[in-house]
């Protein structure tokens, strides 16, 4: 488990909760298929993160910058080349090279885009957004509008994976 000292002095699950402008927010609880999707997603991105130098995996708390309270807690992240760089806390300090959100039920892709804009604003070079209930993805990056893949793949830099690979 995951802690932080709050400007308040308490210390915070950063595990169940992030941080978002001081205020803080409880995650969704994941699902079943949720954490399939999680499994998948390491199973096929770890092999080429490794190749490429990255460290990888599911549920690494983000911190803003080294000197703030605000952080997020992506379902999945691959480091830039060479690791991440982590705070006290054991959060990752960005910028992080692709960061990944699978949509928990009563998730809209419209909150969930709000928060790839932040972490893009951190320095994540991609953003996958992954809505399994209608087996599409939203694919964002700093210098590249969205683009919806309901049928191919997912890129970000030298990483492809098959979306179909992600949901089965």
């Amino acid at each position: 488990m995951a802690t932080q000292l709050f400007p308040n002095s308490e210390l915070i699950d950063t595990s169940r909760y992030e941080c978002i402008d001081g205020q803080l927010l409880e995650r969704p609880v994941p699902n079943i298929r949720h954490s399939d999707l999680q499994g998948n997603l390491a199973e096929l991105l770890r092999p080429l993160a490794r190749a490429l130098n990255m460290q990888c995996g599911p549920e690494l708390s983000v911190d803003r910058t080294e000197g703030r309270s605000d952080w997020m807690t992506p379902d999945f992240a691959v480091s830039m080349p060479g690791g991440y760089r982590a705070n006290a806390n054991g959060h990752a300090l960005p910028p992080v090279f692709l960061v990944i959100e699978v949509l928990s039920p009563g998730q809209s892709l419209f909150n969930m885009r709000q928060k790839a804009d932040r972490y893009l604003a951190w320095g994540a070079q991609t953003v996958w957004l992954i809505d399994p209930d209608s087996s599409t993805a939203l694919v964002l990056s700093a210098d590249q509008p969205g683009q919806l893949v309901s049928d191919g793949v997912l890129r970000a830099g030298e990483l492809t994976v098959s979306l179909a690979d992600v949901l089965r």
